[in-house]
């Protein structure tokens, strides 16, 4: 038993159940909200949708790396499998395992990822220099702006990000922690890497395969040199997680992004309202049903 499902965990290691986006195959943790790519994993069988990497039954159940705060590890997925709630740091919706202040009072909440987010990182797009982690409100003036150098979209102030002290050179975490090296996409059979330039001898326009948009090369895309291919960095998320369909990226290109920590499938119980079990699910703008207490518009 694992204190955050109220069923039998069974170790699984078969790995035609794994996550494969090219399958259509989706596996997500309900600990990280991440793909599980790798056996052993553990998994319920009784049909709730719920599965853990190993790795994310053995979290410390307290963290010290926050100056400020102490965090303990809150794992109980079903009591926000509907609400979620905002991490501190990345500012994203989650619903999967995370760490809280345990100081009264303290809304410091943060996800399992951005819990063990490193002070200091090397990262290939600026291999000379150590990045260190700041606030953004910490080096912003009240006159200027700062811009993620992989994305072009400016970082807000209560955001951590990673800064060069030698150059003008700033990554927001999302883009400096969560972007592979990697991806594949089912419409490719060949990988595609991350680019943080334009791809030399390049002769033709380059379009997302994703949202079907220009692409700018100066900012950092996925490419395929085989198939000249292209992803946006921030159109990734929607691959990399199970593709739910959600993408917001003519308005914003961050929109990819607002789901990535939310597993959508749970099944949720209302005892006191209805008496069947009620999925989680992504809505869209297409669906103008109201809600069946409050009567507003979904």
């Amino acid at each position: 038993m694992h204190p955050s499902h109220d069923h039998p965990l069974l170790l699984i290691n078969a790995p035609d159940t794994l996550h494969d986006p090219m399958r259509r195959i989706k596996l997500l943790c309900d600990g990280c909200v991440r793909p599980i790519t790798t056996t052993p994993f553990y998994g319920c069988n009784q049909g709730c949708n719920f599965s853990l990497h190993e790795w994310c039954t053995r979290l410390p159940s307290e963290l010290e790396n926050h100056p400020g705060h102490t965090l303990a590890l809150f794992n109980s997925p079903s009591e926000l499998a509907y609400t979620g709630f905002s991490c501190s740091i990345c500012g994203l919706l989650c619903n999967g395992f995370g760490y809280f202040c345990s100081r009264p009072r303290c809304n410091y909440r943060v996800d399992v990822h951005c819990g063990f987010i490193p002070e200091r990182i090397m990262h290939e797009a600026h291999p000379n220099h150590l990045l260190s982690r700041v606030k953004a409100s910490s080096i912003q003036s009240t006159s200027s702006t700062l811009a993620c150098h992989a994305c072009g979209i400016t970082i807000n102030g209560g955001e951590f990000c990673f800064r060069c002290g030698f150059c003008d050179f700033y990554l927001d975490n999302r883009c400096a922690l969560h972007l592979p090296k990697t991806i594949k996409n089912r419409y490719d059979k060949h990988p595609l890497k991350l680019s943080y330039s334009p791809i030399e001898n390049h002769k033709s326009e380059y379009f997302c395969e994703v949202c079907e948009e220009e692409l700018i090369p100066e900012i950092w895309f996925y490419h395929c040199q085989e198939c000249s291919q292209s992803i946006h960095s921030a159109c990734a998320p929607l691959i990399l997680q199970s593709e739910q369909g959600f993408n917001d990226s003519r308005n914003d290109r961050t929109g990819v992004y607002k789901f990535m920590n939310m597993k959508f499938g749970h099944l949720v119980t209302f005892s006191r309202s209805h008496p069947h079990p009620m999925l989680l699910v992504l809505g869209t703008k297409s669906d103008i049903r109201p809600c069946y207490f409050c009567r507003r518009e979904l």
